[in-house]
C-alpha cells in the first residue's frame, strides 16, 4: 500500500512541470500552444505556425552595454516571421501569434489572437509604410492585451499588459544577427528604447 502511495507521489511531482503547460492547452480552444524543454532550452510555438520561438543562450552584445536588469532572451528565423506577417490581410480577421513572456523569473508562452489596428495616422503610415500595427488578447485571458508593430526593416515589437505590468518583446542586434529579449518594462534598466533615445 505505502509503496503505491510512494510511487504516485513520486509521479507527481516528476509531472509538475508539465502540468502548466497542459492546462494552458487544454484551455484553448483552435489552436495548441506548446513548451517543450529540447536539450535545456525552452521553445515557445504555435502548432500549424512556422514561428518557433527558441531560448537564446549565447552571450548577447547590448549596444551601449545598457541591458534590462531582468531578461530572457529569444531566437526566431526572421524570413519566418517576415514570411508569417507579410502573408495578412488587413481585412479584419484575427490570427494567432505565441510569444513567450518573462513574468516574474518565470517564462510562459502565451497564444494572442490579433488583428490588424490602425494606430499610426494617415501621415505616418504613408511614411513609413512598411509599419504594420496589431492589437489583440491571450486566448485564455482576454484581460491580457498586446499591442504589436511589426517592419521587415526592424522586426517585431510587442507590448503585452498582463496584471497591471507591462512586458516588452523586442528585438536587438547582437553579433550581426537579430535576438528578441522580453523583459518588464519596471526592470528596463538604463535600456532605453528606439523612440526615447
Amino acid at each position: 500500500m505505502y509503496n503505491c502511495i510512494l510511487i504516485f507521489a513520486a509521479l507527481g511531482l516528476i509531472g509538475l512541470g508539465s502540468c502548466k503547460v497542459k492546462k494552458e492547452t487544454n484551455q484553448q480552444e483552435s489552436e495548441k500552444v506548446t513548451v517543450n524543454k529540447n536539450k535545456g532550452a525552452n521553445r515557445c510555438e504555435t502548432e500549424g505556425v512556422d514561428i518557433v520561438w527558441s531560448a537564446f543562450t549565447s552571450n548577447i552584445d547590448f549596444d551601449g552595454g545598457n541591458a534590462p536588469l531582468a531578461y530572457k532572451a529569444y531566437a526566431c528565423d526572421p524570413a519566418v516571421i517576415d514570411q508569417h506577417f507579410s502573408n495578412r490581410k488587413n481585412d479584419g480577421t484575427n490570427f494567432k501569434l505565441a510569444l513567450p513572456v518573462y513574468i516574474d523569473e518565470n517564462e510562459q508562452c502565451i497564444l494572442f489572437n490579433i488583428a490588424f489596428s490602425s494606430t499610426m495616422s494617415p501621415e505616418l503610415q504613408k511614411k513609413y509604410g512598411g509599419v504594420m500595427t496589431f492589437k489583440g488578447q491571450a486566448v485564455t485571458n482576454a484581460m491580457h492585451t498586446i499591442r504589436a508593430e511589426y517592419s521587415k526593416d526592424v522586426g517585431l515589437r510587442a507590448y503585452i499588459n498582463i496584471e497591471d505590468k507591462v512586458f516588452l518583446f523586442m528585438p536587438i542586434q547582437s553579433g550581426g544577427e537579430t535576438i528578441y529579449i522580453c523583459y518588464d518594462k519596471e526592470k528596463a534598466g538604463d535600456l532605453k528604447l528606439p523612440f526615447e533615445k
